[in-house]
């Protein structure tokens, strides 16, 4: 399920094919668990692999560890939207990666702060 609506999402906003573009990619991983969770590293090394096996295609990648699987309050979540809203308004990334479904319902839900 996860996976096929990464690739909705990839669908819905498509990116100009690289020979088109003067610069990278801008790809943002979007964490559910915090920063210091091992596992955020494991996906983050996977998707480096992942792109690595295209050579020819330039990618920048971010991380936000958005700590929504411990702290899911509604004010939390109404802040990081507004921070991101901020944040990104200037520097729409391309593509996003949500690890975990609470990062995943955040992007469905707030995809706006990362799309327009």
């Amino acid at each position: 399920m996860l996976i096929a609506a990464l690739f909705v999402l990839l669908f819905l906003f498509p990116a100009p094919p690289a020979q088109d573009r003067g610069e990278p990619y801008q790809v943002l991983v979007l964490h559910s668990h915090r920063s210091s969770l091992p596992a955020n590293t494991d996906w983050y090394n996977g998707i480096v692999r992942g792109f690595a096996l295209a050579p020819d295609l330039r990618i920048e990648i971010d991380v936000e560890a958005t700590d929504l699987m411990r702290v899911d309050d509604a004010d939390y979540v109404a802040q990081l939207h507004r921070s991101y809203g901020l944040k990104y308004r200037d520097y729409m990334p391309d593509l996003v990666i949500a690890t975990y479904m609470a990062a995943f319902t955040f992007l469905l839900k707030f995809c706006g702060c990362f799309f327009r």
